[in-house]
């Protein structure tokens, strides 16, 4: 159980965290860096916050896709949403199990839980596009764009979350 102060900053480092996530999602529509989230939560965050995170990126996502780009509204685009949704969760699970069973510095286990997110979510999206079309995106080049933005995205996280941890706004936690 969290302290009216643990919870106070527990809550206000999730909220920095979701801001920053939408952030990509306006600039970058359907490339929200959910592994790069994802790891940065578990690393950062109780499990039931991170999760909380990762739901709320994703639904704000989906609100900035349908309201302000114009996704269109059919079946697929909605099953895809909720491809996103179970793959955003996924993303928190796998890196809080590769986090909690890699030994060593942080930043290895970041590395770690970001590697074993990445493939996961590539996985689930790949086999979701077997069944929902689109796998001709799943090229190297593009492929590669999504690894660098999540790259990107995990050290701009990490440095946000160092700063944050330096103002005392959360005590970073074990996975």
């Amino acid at each position: 159980m969290l302290s009216s102060t643990q919870f106070s900053k527990t809550t206000l480092w999730g909220t920095i965290l979701i801001a920053a996530s939408l952030l990509f999602s306006f600039v970058l529509a359907c490339a929200t860096p959910f592994v790069a989230l994802g790891v940065v939560a578990v690393l950062t965050l109780p499990r039931n916050y991170a999760i909380v995170a990762m739901l709320t990126v994703w639904a704000c996502n989906q609100f900035i896709g349908f309201v302000f780009q114009n996704y269109p509204i059919d079946v697929i685009t909605i099953a895809w949403g909720a491809v996103l949704g179970f793959t955003a969760i996924a993303c928190v699970e796998v890196a809080r199990f590769a986090a909690r069973k890699s030994q060593g510095q942080a930043a290895f286990q970041a590395s770690v839980a970001f590697i074993a997110s990445f493939v996961a979510y590539e996985v689930i999206l790949i086999a979701a596009s077997l069944i929902l079309g689109g796998i001709e995106s799943f090229t190297f080049a593009i492929q590669s764009e999504i690894f660098a933005l999540n790259i990107l995205a995990s050290a701009l996280f990490f440095a946000i979350a160092y700063i944050a941890n330096g103002l005392g706004m959360y005590k970073v936690k074990a996975a």
